[in-house]
């Protein structure tokens, strides 16, 4: 499943315990590591130093990178907030971003969401695909991101070709 893909191919490693621990909350600095580790670990050709990163800490690669690729933004003081929790709406725009923002035909179902909101675009993609699970016909953007919801969500991406841009990079992890 989306729990031994994510370790074996080590997108989303586990703890020292041997768990996973999929009902945890996902912080910042954890997602940017698991689409810098799906994505083949590429450098940004940049090195930044974020006031609230430590240089030596195991996602400074991983937040450069996203930087880079425009999947997160910094704070006006240059801030990367490693520990600010990822929601629902921000984790499925994150993927989207990171396969080129790719724009579909069809309007997500979810009875939960805001029309006009940031995450529509990604949340459209994400449902055209069936990447990004709910239950009972809600979405639930403003929830936690939960480390269950990241491993399952590119587990289903890894496994879905139309869901890539024809023209980004494909990574080794990918299953099709």
């Amino acid at each position: 499943g989306a729990v031994d893909w994510a370790t074996w191919y080590g997108v989303a490693p586990g703890f020292a315990d041997d768990t996973f621990r999929p009902g945890r909350t996902v912080k910042r600095k954890q997602v940017v590591a698991m689409l810098w580790h799906l994505m083949d670990e590429p450098s940004s050709g940049r090195v930044r130093r974020f006031p609230d990163v430590p240089a030596a800490a195991p996602y400074v690669a991983a937040a450069d990178w996203a930087v880079d690729q425009r999947l997160v933004a910094v704070g006006a003081n240059g801030s990367f907030r490693p520990r600010g929790v990822v929601t629902r709406a921000q984790l499925v725009v994150m993927v989207w971003k990171l396969v080129g923002r790719p724009t579909v035909a069809t309007h997500h179902a979810y009875t939960d969401t805001r029309s006009g909101a940031f995450y529509q675009p990604a949340l459209d993609w994400a449902a055209s695909y069936a990447l990004a699970g709910a239950d009972g016909g809600a979405f639930r953007p403003k929830d936690r991101a939960l480390r269950g919801d990241a491993a399952a969500w590119l587990y289903n991406l890894a496994w879905t070709d139309g869901a890539w841009s024809a023209t980004g990079p494909r990574p080794d992890a990918i299953l099709f």
